[in-house]
């Protein structure tokens, strides 16, 4: 009869321990998925909308005129444009070096905006946008739809007939480490 319940013990201490192994590795596996779900709702930094619209005398309007963004988080900036030239497609460009020839740093997709109307731009920076800068002076062109080949939008004056900037705003970018 002892010889039953030491059987019986040992049985149930090998059950404990498989329980408890499998236990752990169902914790781990939930724990990872969990921080994985979860770090994609960092991965990107979101600037506040603007508090005001813009307007015929306010064309451009950013929640602020000094944006910073972290140096390994993608941004993304939301943007109102009051478009007080002719009707047709308008994106967003910007150029962050007084160079003519240097490539753009980013140029957006562009939205139809009505004369006198609005439209709502959001600007997706990619993360190290600046590379290894703490700060860059930019120039936010709104322009025409047009070929963009050989385009020079810093030697272009806004409101020039034939001229594809519309308006332009000069913002500085904070990178925080």
């Amino acid at each position: 009869m002892k010889k039953s319940l030491k059987k019986a013990s040992l049985s149930l201490s090998i059950n404990a321990v498989v329980i408890l192994v499998l236990a752990i590795a169902m914790l781990g596996l939930g724990l990872g998925f969990t921080k994985k779900m979860f770090s994609r709702f960092g991965d990107t930094l979101e600037i506040p909308e603007p508090e005001l619209a813009s307007s015929e005398s306010d064309p451009i309007v950013l929640n602020s005129d000094q944006i910073t963004i972290k140096k390994n988080k993608a941004t993304t900036i939301p943007v109102e444009f009051y478009n007080v030239g002719g009707t047709g497609r308008v994106y967003p460009f910007l150029k962050c070096s007084s160079d003519c020839n240097a490539e753009p740093r980013y140029i957006g997709i562009p939205l139809t905006v009505a004369q006198g109307g609005e439209g709502r731009y959001r600007l997706a920076l990619k993360a190290g946008f600046l590379g290894d800068k703490d700060q860059v002076i930019c120039t936010l062109y709104f322009m025409k739809d047009t070929d963009t080949q050989g385009l020079k939008p810093c030697t272009s004056t806004v409101g020039d007939a034939g001229e594809p900037v519309l308006e332009s705003k000069q913002i500085t970018i904070i990178q925080m480490g």
